[in-house]
C-alpha cells in the first residue's frame, strides 16, 4: 500500500483491538489502540499511513536500521454503521451516561435531550447522534426505556428492539389481513388441481406453531406412486406491493423466541387461511414427484393445488 488514503470497514474485536478490512478484499490492517479516532464498530473509514517507527536490531549496511511495520490511523469516518443500539443507563462518577450493551462498542455516551424516566441500570434503546472529536465523548439520545437491567422480560423486549421486531402490525397491514376471507371460494379453485381427496398429512415437531408444508401420496397405474410436496400459497392472498407485502418483506421471516413467535404475517394469515391445519381446505404451491418400482424418480412437475390435510403428525409419530 502506498501513501494514498485507504478506505475500508473498521471492526472492533472483543479485546478492544480494531482492524480495518480495506475495500477490494485485501488483507486486513490492524490498528494500534487509540488509532481508531471517532469510528465505531462497522463504520466505513479512511486510513492514513503514518511514518513507521524505527525498530531495534542490527544495522543493514549503509542504509541504517530496519524499518518497523507500516502504521495506520483513522482520519475520517465516511459512513456510520451504528444508528440505534441497546445500552445501560449508568452513573459514571457524577454523570449519567449510556454504556452500550455490545462489547464491541467500547466508549460511553453522553446523553442529549430527555432521559424519559430512565433509572440507573435500566436497559435503554438509544440513537447515535454524533462524535466530533476523539478527545471528547460521543452523544446519543434515549428513544425508550426497555426495563430494569438483568430481568428476563427486559432481555426479551431488548431482542425485539435490537432487531426491529414489532409485535403489532401496522394498521394498514392489519386492515388488509382482516379483509381476507377465511374460507376458500369457488373462485380460488380456478386452474388448480384438486387434491382434497388424496391422502395428505403434515409432519412437524410436537411444539410447532405453524403448519406451512404437507405431503400427499397416491398410487398410480402400473405400480407407480406420486408424492406431492405442498407449501401454503401465501401469494394467493398477499398482493405485490400491498401493505401486507411490504411489511412481510421488512420482517423477512417469522422469528421464534422462548415462549413467543413474532410472525412475518398477521395471525389471521399465519395461523388461519395460510396454515395447513388438519381437516381444512387450503391453497398450495406444489411439486409432484412420480416414482416407479424400486423408488426410481420418473418425472416431476410444478402445480397449483388445493388440499385438505387428513392428519397432523409429529416427528415421533411419523
Amino acid at each position: 500500500m502506498g501513501k494514498e488514503p485507504v478506505h475500508g470497514f473498521l471492526f472492533f474485536k472483543r479485546n478492544g483491538r480494531s482492524i480495518v478490512r480495506p475495500d477490494g478484499g485485501k488483507e486486513t490492517i490492524p490498528l494500534a489502540r487509540g488509532a481508531s479516532g471517532t469510528a465505531l464498530h462497522g463504520d466505513r473509514v479512511e486510513l492514513k499511513r503514518l511514518p513507521p517507527r524505527k525498530s531495534g536490531g542490527k544495522r543493514k549496511g549503509k542504509f541504517g536500521r530496519k524499518e518497523g511495520k507500516p502504521r495506520y490511523a483513522v482520519t475520517k469516518v465516511l459512513e456510520r454503521e451504528t444508528d440505534e443500539f441497546l445500552g445501560y443507563f449508568r452513573k459514571v462518577g457524577q454523570r449519567k451516561m449510556v454504556q452500550a450493551e455490545s462489547s464491541r462498542i467500547l466508549t460511553k455516551f453522553k446523553i442529549e435531550g430527555d432521559r424519559i424516566g430512565a433509572k440507573i441500570e435500566d436497559k435503554v434503546l438509544v440513537k447515535f447522534v454524533r462524535w466530533d472529536k476523539a478527545s471528547s465523548e460521543p452523544t446519543c439520545r434515549i428513544l425508550r426505556v426497555i426495563g430494569p437491567g438483568g430481568e428476563p422480560m427486559t432481555d426479551h423486549l431488548g431482542i425485539l428492539a435490537k432487531y426491529g421486531l414489532a409485535e403489532k402490525f401496522p394498521q394498514k397491514a392489519s386492515t388488509e389481513a382482516n379483509g381476507i376471507p377465511q374460507e376458500i371460494s369457488r373462485k380460488n379453485l380456478k386452474n388448480r388441481r384438486d387434491y382434497r381427496k388424496h391422502f395428505t398429512l403434515t409432519i412437524d415437531p410436537l411444539d410447532a406453531r405453524d403448519f406451512d408444508d404437507a405431503l400427499s401420496i397416491r398410487n398410480l397405474e402400473n405400480g407407480k406412486t406420486e408424492i406431492g410436496v405442498h407449501i401454503a400459497d401465501v401469494s394467493a392472498y398477499v398482493i405485490p406491493d400491498s401493505h401486507l407485502d411490504k411489511e412481510a418483506k421488512r420482517r423477512g421471516n417469522s422469528t421464534y423466541l422462548v415462549g413467543e413467535v413474532v410472525p412475518m404475517l398477521p395471525e389471521k394469515l399465519s395461523n388461519g387461511i395460510c396454515s395447513l391445519v388438519e381437516g381444512e381446505e387450503r391453497l398450495v404451491k406444489s411439486v409432484l414427484f412420480q416414482f416407479g418400482k424400486g423408488g426410481k424418480l420418473l418425472r416431476s412437475e410444478l402445480a397449483e393445488c388445493v388440499i385438505k390435510s387428513d392428519k397432523r403428525l409429529t416427528y415421533e409419530q411419523a
